[in-house]
Formats: structure tokens, C-alpha cells, sequence
């Protein structure tokens, strides 16, 4: 995991940049679906295009859409604790990714 690319990406956040302009082949933003099963599955596919490459980090709470800081930090449901995500990836993947890493970002 290459935090230096991800703080370096979450810097620029608010400066008239859409996230999705800082994601990169290793770098990708997600913002939480409208529900866990639908925000699982992404999740579980973003994850397993990582693994099948050269890795990479997949931040949670970020609408890549958006301009502005404010706008673009959505967060993350405190029901999506970091167990409920591993579980959700170990079960729709094949073999298991166990790959999944909690960090905060303020």
C-alpha cells in the first residue's frame, strides 16, 4: 500500500480537482453505496482488479465527483466497521482476499 500516493492524492482534495482525476492504476476513491451489499460488492470488485494487477488502495468516502473538499469527504457509516468489510470481501471473493487494512483519515 503506497500511503505517500494516497495522502499526496487526499492533499489536493478541495483545490478544484475531482478525485477521480487523482485516481491513478493504484489509487481509487469510492463512495459508499445505498447499501452495505451494494457497497461490498463494489468493494470486493475493486479489491480483486488490485489483486490481479499490481495492487493498489481503495479509499472509502470519497464522492470522486466532487470539486470542492467538503463536498468530496463523504465518510464511511460507523456500522461499516472494519470486520463487517473484511467479511464482506473474504465472502465474495475466490480465493479469500484477506488484504483489507483500516486506516483513519481526518
Amino acid at each position: 500500500m503506497n500511503h505517500a500516493e494516497a495522502d499526496a492524492a487526499l492533499a489536493m482534495l478541495g483545490q478544484g480537482v475531482t478525485a477521480d482525476s487523482l485516481e491513478t492504476d493504484t489509487l481509487d476513491f469510492k463512495l459508499v453505496a445505498d447499501s452495505p451489499e451494494a457497497s461490498l460488492n463494489m468493494l470486493a470488485d475493486a479489491l480483486v482488479c488490485f489483486v490481479n494487477a499490481r495492487g493498489g488502495t481503495v479509499i472509502l468516502g470519497i464522492d470522486d465527483k466532487a470539486t470542492d473538499r467538503e463536498r468530496a469527504l463523504r465518510g464511511v457509516p460507523p456500522n461499516y466497521t472494519v470486520d463487517l468489510i473484511r467479511k464482506g470481501i473474504f465472502d465474495r471473493t475466490s480465493p479469500a482476499d484477506h488484504g483489507v487494512r483500516q486506516r483513519k483519515i481526518y
